[in-house]
């Protein structure tokens, strides 16, 4: 496990194209979400040794235009993604996503509107979609967010599940959570526009690295009750001093205001839930300036790296 306070100089990657997963000791049972037919007729993979048997993934769905593409539902009608990979809304003809429901079919949605997410009044690489009609929830599930503590510390080594392009996943742990200025791709423009987690590849079976092309997957933290909390949104890849990184924005921390408030407006009274201590509710979690403050000093690690590093690209 490497620590923010490494030297190291990151170039971040920008493509439209699918690559797979970088996962140490890759096995298709195990880091394969579809046993066969993506996307056109998926089949889900069943074996016991999937690494998320179990748990529910029907509200990670792809674009229909772009099928490496994800899309993670936070409510009925309500889905994330990077902006810079996010569907574009045509009135005329609106682009859909679609998911992969419990019973085993595929239903697909028309997509509204998408607006980009801001955070210290900079735009983010956060997405906030909206669903022509809410999903079925018989067969789609939807997923909360996480809160663990009000310092960096608390998310420090915390063990997660990367979702990558077509539905491969494998495991990572935090490396560091802070302020970034990750905007523009290209070396960013001096302001803190976002809050990122960082994780690093090591040689360590099933530890995973994103690659070029799977912006806008989640990352997951499994907690009690066979649930998943959503963590982070994939914006960017890096390399460093021959180590391979993943940045995440956080949408908690970036935009939880702005999600919450649009949840509410568009009928769901309790807003956007949040994991804590493992039961989700919406009322018990701080302040976005309580969140902003403690990561604010938490942002010095990582703006360290960000001032040595190279011109960026996206994931």
């Amino acid at each position: 496990m490497r620590r923010l306070a490494l030297a190291a100089t990151f170039v971040l990657a920008f493509s439209t194209s699918a690559h797979a997963l970088l996962v140490q000791g890759y096995e298709a049972d195990v880091n394969e979400r579809f046993a066969s037919g993506f996307a056109s007729a998926p089949v889900a993979n069943t074996d016991p040794n999937f690494l998320l048997a179990g748990y529910d993934l029907s509200g990670v769905g792809w674009r229909d235009n772009s099928t490496q593409f994800a899309v993670t539902l936070i409510s009925p009608k309500h889905f994330l993604t990077a902006a810079h990979v996010a569907p574009v809304v045509d009135l005329l003809l609106p682009p859909t996503v679609s998911f992969l429901g419990k019973d085993g079919g595929v239903r697909s949605y028309a997509v509204e509107s998408v607006s980009t997410l801001q955070y210290n009044g900079q735009n983010t690489d956060l997405a906030l979609g909206r669903l022509g009609k809410a999903v079925d929830t018989d067969f789609i599930t939807f997923y909360g967010g996480l809160f663990l503590g009000n310092t960096a510390a608390d998310y420090q080594d915390l063990p997660v599940t990367l979702y990558g392009a077509n539905g491969q996943v494998g495991s990572n742990t935090i490396d560091g959570v802070g302020n970034f200025d990750l905007l523009p791709f290209g070396g960013g423009n001096g302001t803190v526009d976002t809050v990122v987690s960082l994780t690093d590849y090591d040689p360590v079976t099933g530890e995973a690295q994103v690659q070029d092309g799977e912006s806008g997957s989640p990352t997951f933290v499994r907690i009690a009750g066979n649930q998943l909390a959503l963590f982070g949104i994939h914006s960017a890849v890096a390399t460093g001093g021959g180590v391979q990184f993943t940045l995440d924005s956080l949408p908690f921390f970036s935009a939880y205001s702005q999600i919450n408030n649009t949840l509410i407006a568009d009928g769901y009274n309790n807003g956007w839930g949040v994991y804590v201590s493992g039961v989700i509710s919406p009322s018990t979690i701080p302040e976005p300036a309580s969140a902003a403050t403690f990561l604010g000093a938490a942002a010095l690690a990582l703006g360290g790296l960000r001032r040595q590093r190279t011109p960026t690209r996206s994931a």
